[in-house]
């Protein structure tokens, strides 16, 4: 079966690290790739097959929501979840309208695992 691509969003570092390190433990059929921002997000659509994002909220130069909109112009399939300790009603009902599934952080291997499997990874 051929790997997925998937795409982690986060400005923290150790948070893409932590996604990433449930991945592999996970051993899902995906090969990872990371931005630490919106604008370096949106290269990573445009230059790779990305089938699903791992999208944080709280970012420095955009919002998770906007770069999640931005995504969707683009590219329309692509599976987006935000993965984001912001919980309040607003952000879910937002996301719910672009189309956009939720994960509340921490980050856990369950949750994780439920995402993969909503990727066919």
């Amino acid at each position: 079966m051929e790997k997925k691509n998937l795409l982690i969003v986060d400005d923290s570092r150790v948070a893409r690290m932590v996604v990433r390190s449930i991945i592999e433990n996970l051993k899902a059929n995906v090969v990872i790739l990371e931005a630490a921002n919106g604008q370096e997000a949106l290269q990573a659509i445009r230059d790779n097959q990305v089938h699903a994002v791992l999208l944080d909220h709280g970012m420095p130069d955009k919002s998770g929501l906007e770069v999640a909109v931005e995504i969707r112009a683009e590219k329309p399939d692509i599976l987006i979840y935000m993965l984001t300790a912001n919980v309040q009603e607003s952000m879910k009902s937002r996301a719910q309208t672009v189309g956009v599934g939720f994960i509340e952080k921490p980050a856990t291997e369950e949750k994780i695992r439920d995402f993969l499997e909503r990727t066919g990874s």
